[in-house]
């Protein structure tokens, strides 16, 4: 894995639907067993296998958090982007189709405060994966409640 220091926060969706009978333990050990096998990709390309799960931070259908990679290594991505500074954290869920759960917002928020006050990351920074890469990426749901998430967070910064 690369090494990097974290300047940014990347906020993804699973693009698949949350699985609500299994605990956050299975969903994170099925990913990692997905991620260190190579796939084939929806676009006819091939992914290699990776070193470990492709983020730092997991939030799950219910709103539990789980830690991925370890966050002083850059994480792995699908698409054309360099993945080195930005955190990655992906909620669980296809947000092209349905809305995230309130507990999974309720999760997120304290989790991205947390983050930009450990590492130094500006409200600014806080992005989600389709302002840096060509995809839907973390789906029409999901940013229809982003502004007003990334302001409510902005303010928890600025009040330190």
């Amino acid at each position: 894995m690369k090494a990097h220091a974290p300047v940014a926060i990347l906020v993804h969706h699973t693009a698949s639907p949350a699985n609500t009978k299994r605990d956050i333990h299975y969903k994170m050990r099925a990913l990692q067993d997905f991620s260190q096998k190579p796939a084939d990709l929806g676009n006819g390309g091939k992914r290699a296998a990776w070193a470990d799960v492709p983020y730092h931070f997991y939030v799950s259908s219910d709103g539990h958090i789980a830690e991925g990679r370890d966050i002083n290594s850059s994480g792995d991505t699908n698409t054309n982007y360099d993945t080195t500074g930005h955190i990655q954290v992906v909620l669980e869920g296809n947000f092209e189709r349905a809305r995230p759960n309130v507990e999974q917002m309720e999760a997120l928020e304290p989790l991205l405060v947390s983050l930009a006050k450990k590492w130094q990351v500006p409200a600014s920074e806080i992005r989600v994966h389709k302002e840096v890469a060509s995809t839907l990426c973390p789906g029409k749901y999901f940013l229809e409640v982003f502004p007003s998430l990334n302001e409510r967070v902005a303010k928890q910064l600025k009040s330190k």
